[in-house]
């Protein structure tokens, strides 16, 4: 019997297809009581603002970072709880990333995604992303599930708080797919933003509309999201006829946390301090991980500069730094009770960012590692009425993050 050519690639099509059955996927999330996991996102971000022909524009980046762990796993659901942390910089500039925001949460989330998450929470921002169906799928198929957007409009003055919608996503699975030298399920997930706001009194949003396309890398073995890369574009009208237009790209990586024996790394990190010396300095254990304080660490007179000698101190910390380079660094700058308090804080910032600036140069982490805040003189470890407790105030704290 002759086979014509049409007749030849139909069967050609139709093997293919059947292998493709062959290779099709259950996808589902999977929760072990106590893992701890860490997210880190990179945004970059175009910011526009739009007055009639007048428009003024801004890049920043952003980089939240996103800790959490699975407090209890009750059959195939998981509850978490977790702190997002958000810290930015302006594009092009050389300084290391300033912490601006941190929101806890907590949620319940099923193996195919679906999560509750109480209302006084408003993070995550997007939830219900990626969201499975119940039966297989194959490479090149599709479905469509439904997540939820959420906008925090409390502190704007419109009276609108929380503002939750849902959004409808199409999926794509692709298949295997490389990433960072792993081979990973790659999906796209894609959704419109469309929402129109009630009526508010005062400057208030009328509406918002834009896309995300969203590429992700998920791990079926462990069941959890390992990566994924956005491109997303959100546009807010307001009632006074400004709009705001927040188009960029975004790229994060889940990493899972290995527990960090906190009381042996403090007794090693103080054996290292007193060996070289370092004099006013303290080691203590909290929840975030270990933190170094460098207490009456000396800057020149209202100067974010070191006095000459001080850079020691940093040096022995960052060859301490070095021996753990997987943890991420928070650096907190402290001062004592003098000026004013915008003063302080702008005063401990700019120390905490000096200190940061070192440890980087000396090798002890990438810019992208390390995170820093000015608390100025709201959080005095000692009395400010005499000088041995301001020579403890005046400090900088290096913490070694467990997550």
């Amino acid at each position: 019997m002759k086979i014509s050519k049409i007749s030849s690639l139909l069967l050609l099509l139709t093997g293919l297809l059947a292998g493709n059955r062959l290779e099709a996927e259950v996808f589902r999330f999977q929760y072990v009581s106590g893992a701890k996991f860490r997210a880190v996102a990179q945004v970059d971000e175009t910011v526009i603002q739009r007055y009639g022909r007048q428009q003024a524009v801004q890049q920043s980046e952003l980089r939240y970072k996103i800790a959490y762990t699975i407090k209890d796993v009750r059959g195939e659901t998981g509850d978490l709880e977790g702190v997002f942390q958000i810290a930015n910089r302006s594009t092009g500039d050389a300084g290391v990333y300033q912490w601006s925001e941190e929101h806890p949460t907590a949620y319940r989330r099923d193996a195919y995604g679906e999560m509750d998450v109480p209302d006084r929470y408003s993070f995550p921002v997007v939830r219900g992303v990626p969201r499975f169906p119940e039966r297989d799928v194959a490479p090149g198929e599709t479905w469509v599930g439904v997540g939820e957007e959420v906008h925090d409009f409390r502190d704007s003055g419109s009276g609108l708080g929380v503002v939750r919608f849902p959004i409808n996503v199409a999926y794509q699975y692709l298949g295997l797919e490389e990433y960072k030298d792993k081979m990973f399920h790659a999906i796209d997930a894609t959704y419109q933003v469309y929402h129109r706001f009630p009526v508010s009194r005062g400057l208030a949003p009328e509406q918002i509309s834009g896309f995300s396309a969203q590429h992700l890398y998920w791990d079926n073995e462990k069941g959890y999201l390992a990566a994924y890369t956005e491109e997303f574009e959100l546009v807010m009208q307001l009632n006074d006829g400004t709009s705001w237009i927040f188009r960029g790209t975004a790229s994060a990586e889940v990493i899972q946390a290995e527990k960090m024996e906190k009381e042996k790394v403090a007794e090693e990190i103080r054996n290292s301090l007193e060996k070289d010396k370092v004099e006013d300095s303290e080691v203590r254990v909290d929840e975030q991980g270990i933190t170094i304080a460098l207490h009456n660490i000396r800057f020149l007179p209202d100067s974010s500069r070191f006095v000459p000698g001080e850079e020691e101190k940093i040096r022995a910390v960052a060859e301490i730094l070095k021996r753990y380079p997987d943890r991420d660094v928070l650096i907190t700058g402290h001062t004592a009770l003098a000026g004013t308090e915008s003063g302080r804080e702008r005063l401990s910032l700019e120390r905490a960012r000096v200190t940061a600036r070192a440890l980087i140069e000396l090798g002890a982490r990438r810019e992208d590692q390390i995170v820093i805040r000015g608390m100025g003189a709201r959080e005095p470890v000692a009395g400010n009425d005499t000088e041995a407790g301001r020579r403890l105030n005046r400090r900088v704290e290096i913490t070694l993050l467990e997550n």
